[in-house]
């Protein structure tokens, strides 16, 4: 790869730690679609497509991008939770309608599976902020994922999906913008593990409730 002139990456998630390749290599991000659409002309452009003056990512595939990745991560809490909660149901015994567990051990299983499920909206929502905004707002994000998910306040508002989507975004870019604010060094060094989780979340928590 050092040797490499353009470094090319097909993707529509985000890919962890992609940015280190950018100091010291040219690279060229599209989607997917693209790569097997146009091919031969991101081939033979590529050090035009690469240059420093390429046209950034739009708004629209950015959030697309974001989607799919907090996608691709719950899928594995998911999987994960299924997997379990199947191994309780093959073992268990029907009384009724219902399936229990055969013993404690089973019982246990299955709460944990239940716990895995309750994940995947909190999982959801720190992936796409994160995919948009890096480190930084994984921790709110997930924290408000949570949120969302649950009833809260005099009203107990809960929106579940839709408002996890809205959230991670508006999370995402908010903590992209706050990132790119100046601050003394001191404060700059504590910024990604102590301001910004808790300014974002000071701000994003009245505007949901």
């Amino acid at each position: 790869m050092k040797r490499a002139d353009v470094i090319l990456l097909a993707t529509d998630i985000s890919i962890d730690n992609a940015e280190l390749l950018e100091p010291f290599k040219k690279v060229i991000k599209v989607s997917t679609s693209e790569a097997v659409k146009n091919t031969a002309n991101i081939f033979n452009n590529a050090e035009a497509l690469s240059s420093p003056k390429e046209v950034k990512e739009s708004i629209g595939k950015e959030i697309f991008r974001s989607l799919n990745t907090g996608i691709s991560k719950f899928l594995l809490a998911i999987i994960a939770s299924g997997i379990l909660l199947s191994i309780v149901l093959m073992t268990g015994h029907v009384v009724g309608k219902a399936i229990l567990p055969s013993n404690q051990f089973f019982a246990n299983l299955q709460q944990v599976a239940f716990y895995g499920f309750a994940m995947m909206v909190p999982v959801l929502a720190a992936y796409m902020a994160y995919s948009i905004g890096g480190n930084a707002p994984l921790a709110p994000a997930f924290i408000m994922g949570n949120v969302v998910n649950n009833p809260i306040g005099s009203n107990h508002v809960s929106t579940g999906f839709i408002g996890t989507m809205i959230f991670s975004v508006l999370i995402g870019y908010f903590v992209k913008w706050f990132k790119t604010v100046k601050f003394h060094p001191v404060i700059a060094s504590v910024m990604p593990v102590m301001i910004i989780p808790t300014v974002t979340l000071l701000v994003m928590t009245p505007i949901y409730i």
